[in-house]
């Protein structure tokens, strides 16, 4: 094993501050912490990954909470 933690967290330090400012009050607002957001391809290929915790947990429906809000973004 590496030093490296199990989770890449590495990829978090390099985000796009104005998305994080974006999508901070919106997570917030659901119940949950916003621990990162992560991009990766460009044009229709994009995918952004926001990365959510929560002291009681994350569920599937919590998810798509996060998912259908960050969605107004992109429209």
């Amino acid at each position: 094993m590496g030093l490296e933690p199990t989770f890449y967290f590495r990829l978090m330090y390099k985000q796009n501050q104005t998305l994080v400012e974006l999508l901070q009050p919106v997570v917030s607002s659901l119940g949950y912490e916003l621990c990162g957001v992560e991009i990766t391809g460009d044009g229709k290929g994009t995918i952004v990954r926001v990365h959510i915790d929560s002291v009681s947990g994350i569920t599937l429906s919590g998810c798509e909470r996060v998912s259908e809000q960050a969605r107004v973004f992109w429209r």
